[in-house]
């Protein structure tokens, strides 16, 4: 599925915060696969219940389709402030999708 704005993947986030730091922490599994795994220091909630200053696990949702999941790269290691939309599941938070669930804070 891709969103088209913020506001429609805000909607189907259960968490959306500005991360003011995004430490790689090896890999989780994902819908049965291996996904890259960071630690998310939130520096904004905009969505949900989590605290600023918090430390969270995050995996990056890979394209597990394509015979490069991450594309380009991880959308994860972006410079400077990232928005994230998150979801949970089964007791981790993963990103939204491999394609809409990280976004440069302008």
């Amino acid at each position: 599925m891709a969103y088209e704005s913020d506001e429609d993947r805000s909607r189907d986030a259960d968490l959306v915060v500005v991360a003011d730091t995004v430490v790689a922490d090896g890999t989780m599994s994902l819908m049965g696969f291996d996904a890259n795994a960071y630690r998310v220091t939130i520096g904004d909630v905009e969505k949900g219940d989590a605290s600023e200053g918090e430390t969270i696990r995050v995996g990056s949702t890979a394209d597990n389709c394509s015979d490069r999941p991450y594309g380009a790269g991880d959308p994860m290691l972006g410079r400077g402030a990232l928005r994230v939309f998150l979801v949970s599941e089964g007791g981790q938070w993963r990103t939204l999708s491999p394609f809409d669930g990280v976004r440069q804070v302008p």
